[in-house]
């Protein structure tokens, strides 16, 4: 069984990195190998698979190497811009991702909204990020990275600072 991360290696890296200490198999999917490098070094249990979320092509080359490798994909933490959320659901569908896999999705104030089958198919945690209002600004990597551990831990949705929609 394994997790999948796609959209970690940025400000969900320290999430990402206490993710990786828990699970017994996490795919990290990015553009920029380097970002993982260390992660990379001292765990044995992740591998990182060359991935462009705006890539369609991408989407499906990742659904065939989980299918290929027969792995079990039970968790899935993403956050990519909601425009290519449709490669997302199709990633889903061929992996034959199941109600037994549990997805993590970060979602903006300005995400579109999700498609209502995905709440019908899977265990799905919304990570909501608002801004924080009490110091006038945008979140920081470790409040979105908390926000994250606190729903993949807890398997609920969060909002993270204060959110408009």
């Amino acid at each position: 069984m394994a997790t999948l991360i796609i959209g970690g290696s940025g400000m969900l890296l320290q999430a990402t990195q206490e993710i990786i200490n828990v699970e017994n198999q996490v795919l990290l999917c990015s553009r920029d190998k380097n970002k993982y490098k260390n992660l990379l070094n001292n765990h044995d249990s992740a591998k990182f698979l060359q991935f462009d979320f705006s890539d369609a092509n991408d989407f499906k080359k990742l659904g065939n190497y989980i299918n290929d490798e027969k792995i079990n994909i039970i968790n899935i933490i993403i956050w990519i811009l909601s425009s290519y959320y449709k490669y997302f659901y199709e990633l889903l569908e061929n992996i034959k991702a199941d109600e037994n896999t549990s997805i993590y999705l970060c979602k903006g104030n300005s995400s579109m909204n999700l498609d209502n089958s995905l709440f019908e198919k899977y265990k799905v945690h919304i990570i909501k990020l608002g801004y924080n209002d009490i110091d006038n600004r945008w979140l920081t990597h470790e409040e979105i990275s908390n926000g994250v551990l606190e729903s993949f831990r807890n398997k609920k949705s969060v909002h993270v600072g204060h959110v408009t929609r």
